[in-house]
């Protein structure tokens, strides 16, 4: 290997042998966020559904979704987050699972 794309790896901070997806539990994080996001538009809605709330929560839950296809572009997102579980229907519950 060239001391040239040692440099370039060392400045990457990549590895020569690193797998090419990121683990699963990277995934189950990210998914974990699009279901917070999930949440906080129903929370959104129940509150008087702000505007400018709601553009913010696509935004985010754009750019998770983004992550998990980007990792593992052939997952089915609606399985992935049916797994795990509904979310409850009370305004305090929702609060719970934010926190």
């Amino acid at each position: 290997m060239s001391i040239h794309m040692m440099m370039f790896i060392a400045l990457s901070g990549a590895a020569p042998n690193a797998p090419s997806t990121p683990a699963a539990s990277t995934v189950d994080r990210d998914l974990r966020c699009v279901t917070a996001a999930s949440v906080l538009q129903h929370l959104n809605e129940l509150r008087g559904d702000d505007a400018d709330r709601r553009a913010s929560l696509l935004a985010f839950t754009l750019y998770y979704i983004g992550k998990v296809k980007g990792a593992q572009p052939d997952i089915d997102l609606a399985s992935a987050i049916e797994k795990s579980g509904p979310l409850p229907e009370e305004p305090e519950a929702l609060d719970d699972i934010m926190v």
